[in-house]
């Protein structure tokens, strides 16, 4: 997208159009006639979120989005939607499609957004927190059992040529890229629980307390199989994590604040929880200084020959949907007769 004619979305406020369709191509993936449709709209979403002018102002824009089945009528912020369509596509790419190159944009559209998230719901708190979780679990499991996944069908999505590799490598490598995925999400949490954020996104912070005891084994998980730094292609995203904050310290203080709360109290409810917390948490802010940090900053960027990877992508997408399309092999020729005789 050129720079124009995202001034002109902000200016105009058409993020919310504009997002929002992208986003509910993401949420039916799917059901996607082709995996280059996916890639397009991955892209997509990622340049608008790199704009800076238009991920500050995401989290106070408010949607309805009756195509989110789960919650037809709820309303969300385009960054609450943009974070469910995400790890809905993230997961779809990680265990049905196997695909990297989808995997490393959705990692750095969470990590783009994650500095500016503010206000996050609690239903979308539970699901990450939730997704965590229980890909910490999975990633016991492969590991446990020394076996890879069940390469369940893939539906109408069909197969590109950028995961043409053999079944036992894509099986090998399952393992490796949701531990990745992990540790995407997990510094994700730890930039939106920052200090300068921790107010604003209460209902994230409270949701990691309330599964502590579960996270544990994702802590766990994490610290036997090394840290690693989440990973996008050159083609995906170019940044670096200027964030201090590591997945341990989101537990710790986790804990810390457990045990200020006392949560095994029957008597207290999740809505007095929550403002307790928020009570605890302003005023361990007032009595430090916080420094605000500028996180991750993921910037699309194609290699010098853009058309390299666009064209084929935008051809392959055609001919997939226009059927009536075909090319005759005897009527292409390759070489100028001219030239050869020559």
């Amino acid at each position: 997208m050129h720079s124009y004619f995202l001034d002109y979305i902000v200016s105009a406020n058409l993020a919310e159009t504009l997002l929002s369709a992208l986003l509910k191509g993401l949420y039916a993936s799917q059901t996607a006639a082709c995996v280059d449709h996916l890639y397009v709209l991955i892209i997509n979403v990622l340049v608008i979120v790199q704009d800076r002018n238009l991920r500050q102002t995401l989290s106070n824009i408010k949607v309805v989005a009756p195509w989110y089945t789960e919650h037809p009528s709820m309303s969300f912020s385009l960054s609450d939607l943009t974070i469910l369509c995400i790890l809905r596509c993230m997961m779809y790419a990680l265990f049905k499609l196997k695909d990297q190159y989808l995997l490393s944009n959705c990692f750095a559209i969470l990590l783009d957004l994650a500095p500016f998230l503010a206000g996050v719901d609690c239903y979308v708190s539970e699901r990450v927190v939730r997704v965590v979780y229980q890909l910490a679990r999975r990633c016991s499991s492969i590991q446990t059992n020394s076996s890879s996944l069940h390469d369940e069908d893939i539906g109408s999505v069909e197969s590109s040529p950028l995961m043409s590799m053999s079944g036992d490598k894509k099986d090998s490598g399952v393992l490796d890229n949701a531990q990745e995925t992990l540790d995407v999400l997990l510094k994700m949490c730890a930039l939106a629980l920052r200090p300068a954020r921790r107010i604003a996104n209460i209902h994230l912070l409270y949701a990691v307390i309330h599964e502590h005891d579960q996270l544990q084994d994702a802590l766990a998980m994490y610290s036997a199989n090394g840290s690693n730094s989440a990973k996008t292609p050159e083609r995906a995203g170019k940044g670096h994590d200027e964030s201090s904050a590591t997945p341990r310290d989101i537990l710790a203080m986790a804990e810390t604040y457990l045990e200020k709360l006392k949560l095994e109290d029957s008597f207290v409810s999740a809505v007095e929880a929550v403002d307790k917390l928020r009570l605890l948490v302003a005023a361990d802010i007032n009595s430090t200084h916080v420094e605000e940090t500028r996180g991750v900053n993921f910037t699309y960027a194609e290699e010098s020959a853009a058309d390299c990877f666009f064209v084929p992508c935008a051809w392959a997408s055609l001919l997939r949907s226009s059927p009536e399309l075909s090319f005759s092999s005897k009527h292409i020729q390759l070489f100028n007769t001219a030239e050869k005789k020559i």
